[in-house]
C-alpha cells in the first residue's frame, strides 16, 4: 500500500526525473522559438510551481484547504481573468483531486463525515421543495447549488485534512492572510485625513479602504474577528513555544488595529462571545479575565485622546441608537418583515432565497423607500421567513448537534494542541453564528461550512493522535 504521506522526490525513479526535465525543457523551447523567450520562461515556472503544488497537495490534501481559506480572504480581487471564478473555486477542485488521488492511493475509500447528516439532508430536501412555490425560483435554484458546493467543501475539508500538520497548516493560513490584509488595512488607516475620518465615521459604515480586498466590509471584519479569536485559543490554550506565541501575538497585534478600524459593530460584538469560549476551556480563566481587564485599561488610557478610539466610541454607542443611525433602523425594519413574513406562512416559509422579493415588494414600509436594503440581516429570522418553523427547527439540529459534538470532542481530547485547535474552531463558529445574527448571507458563508468540516476533522486526527504522552 503506498501511503502519500511517506513520498519523497528521492524516492522518485530516475526516467521520470529525466522524463519530466526534457518535457520542461522542450516546452520552453517550443515557447521561446514560436513567442518569445520571456513569456516561455513564466509559462515554464508557473508549469513547475504547479506540478510542486499538485504534488504537495497529493501528500498532503490539506494545502487545498488553506488555499480556499485565502481565496476567501481575496473575495473579489480574486476574480481571475475577470470570470465568477475566484481562487477559492480552484482551491475546491484542486482539493477535490487532491482527497481522490490521495484516497486512491491509500486504498482506503472510506469517507468521513458528520453526526447531522440526516437533518441536513432533509434541510436541502425542503429547500428544493420550496422552491416550486418561490416567486424567484431560477435564483433560487442558483442558491441552492451553491450551497451544495459549500455542503460538499465541508465533506472535502473533513477528508483532507487528516494528520496535525494539515490543522496547523489550515489555521496558519487564515491566521497570516489576516495579518497580510491587516497590515494593508492599517496603512490605510494611517493615510486617511482627519476630516474624512471623523465625516465618515458619523454617517458611514468605514472610512478609506477598511475592505482591502472585500467588497463588503463587515465581511473582511468577520474574516478578522475569526482570525483573532483562532490565534488567542493558540496562544492560551496550546502550550506553544514562547517565541511562537510571541510571533502569534504580534501577528494578531496588526490585526485587532484593522479589526476596530473596520468600524464593523457585528463583529466587535461576535468576538466577545468567540474569546469567551476560548477562556471558558482554560484553567487560567480567571488570570485571562484580569490580564484582559488590564490591557483595556491600558489602551484607553493610551488611546483615549486619538480620533480613531473616539470614533470607535462613538460607532459602539451607536448600538443603542435606533432613530438617528439609518443601519439601526433598517435592521430593525427588516426584523419586524420578517416577523410578518413568518406569520403568514409559518409551516413552509415563502421560499428559498424568496424574503428580499416579498419584502421589497410587500413588507417594506415607506419610511424605508429610501434604503434600498431588502436583505435578511437576521440568519434565523431569515430562515423562519423563507422556509417556516420546519426549516428553522432542522437548521437548530444541525446546530445543537455540531456543539454538542465538538464539545464533547474537546473534553475528551488530550492531545493539548489539537484540542486548542478545537477550542479554536468552537470559539470562531460560536462568534460567526452571532455575527450572522446582524449581518446578511451567512448561510452560504464559506467560513460556516468550512468550519463545520474542521471541527470533524480534527476530533478524527485527534482521536488518532491523542496520547497521555502528548497531553
Amino acid at each position: 500500500m503506498v501511503r502519500p504521506d511517506t513520498i519523497r522526490f528521492r524516492d522518485t525513479p530516475a526516467r521520470l526525473y529525466f522524463f519530466g526535465s526534457s518535457s520542461l525543457l522542450a516546452l520552453y523551447l517550443l515557447i521561446g522559438i514560436k513567442m518569445d523567450f520571456f513569456i516561455a520562461a513564466a509559462a515554464s515556472t508557473a508549469l513547475l510551481a504547479a506540478a510542486v503544488l499538485v504534488y504537495g497537495m497529493i501528500r498532503l490534501p490539506a494545502l487545498g484547504v488553506g488555499l480556499m481559506i485565502i481565496g476567501t480572504s481575496l473575495d473579489v480581487v480574486g476574480r481571475i481573468g475577470g470570470l465568477p471564478v475566484t481562487v477559492f473555486h480552484v482551491g475546491v477542485v484542486l482539493t477535490l483531486f487532491a482527497v481522490l488521488i490521495n484516497q486512491l492511493a491509500r486504498r482506503d475509500l472510506d469517507l468521513h463525515g458528520t453526526t447531522f447528516g440526516l437533518p441536513l439532508a432533509l434541510f436541502i430536501l425542503l429547500i428544493t421543495m420550496s422552491l416550486f412555490h418561490s416567486p424567484v425560483m431560477p435564483e433560487g435554484a442558483l442558491h441552492l447549488v451553491r450551497l451544495l458546493a459549500l455542503v460538499l467543501v465541508m465533506y472535502l475539508v473533513i477528508n483532507a485534512v487528516q494528520n496535525p500538520a494539515g490543522i496547523y497548516l489550515t489555521l496558519a493560513s487564515l491566521i497570516l492572510s489576516a495579518a497580510v490584509l491587516s497590515a494593508i488595512a492599517a496603512r490605510s488607516i494611517a493615510g486617511t485625513s482627519t476630516s474624512l475620518m471623523q465625516a465618515a465615521v458619523g454617517f458611514l459604515r468605514v472610512f478609506g479602504r477598511f475592505g482591502v480586498t472585500f467588497e463588503n466590509p463587515n465581511y473582511f471584519a468577520t474574516y478578522l474577528m475569526l482570525a483573532l479569536v483562532i490565534a488567542a485559543s493558540l496562544v492560551l490554550n496550546g502550550r506553544l513555544a514562547l517565541w511562537l506565541r510571541l510571533v502569534i501575538l504580534g501577528l494578531s497585534a496588526i490585526t485587532a488595529v484593522a479589526f476596530v478600524g473596520t468600524f464593523s459593530r457585528a463583529a466587535w460584538v461576535s468576538a466577545v462571545p468567540g474569546l469567551a469560549v476560548v477562556s471558558s476551556y482554560s484553567r487560567y480563566r480567571k488570570s485571562i479575565f484580569l490580564a484582559l481587564s488590564a490591557a483595556v485599561v491600558i489602551a484607553v488610557a493610551v488611546l483615549w485622546n486619538s480620533l480613531l478610539f473616539q470614533s470607535f466610541i462613538m460607532r459602539l454607542s451607536s448600538v443603542t441608537d435606533a432613530t438617528r443611525d439609518p443601519s439601526n433602523a433598517t435592521r430593525i425594519l427588516l426584523m419586524l418583515g420578517g416577523l410578518e413574513m413568518a406569520a403568514d406562512a409559518c409551516f413552509l416559509g415563502v421560499g428559498f432565497r424568496a424574503f428580499p422579493f416579498y419584502y421589497e415588494h410587500f413588507y417594506r414600509p415607506p419610511t424605508q423607500q429610501l434604503y434600498n436594503v431588502v436583505e435578511a440581516h437576521t440568519l434565523p429570522l431569515e430562515i423562519l421567513a423563507e422556509l417556516g418553523i420546519i426549516g428553522l427547527a432542522l437548521f437548530s439540529w444541525i446546530l445543537v448537534q455540531f456543539f454538542r459534538y465538538t464539545h464533547q470532542s474537546i473534553i475528551h481530547m488530550t492531545h493539548t494542541r489539537i484540542r486548542a485547535c478545537q477550542i479554536a474552531v468552537l470559539a470562531g463558529m460560536t462568534g460567526f453564528l452571532v455575527n450572522a445574527l446582524f449581518s446578511p448571507g451567512q448561510l452560504q458563508g464559506n467560513f460556516l461550512w468550512i468550519g463545520f468540516g474542521l471541527a470533524y476533522a480534527i476530533d478524527r486526527v485527534g482521536r488518532r493522535d491523542s496520547s497521555p504522552a502528548q497531553a
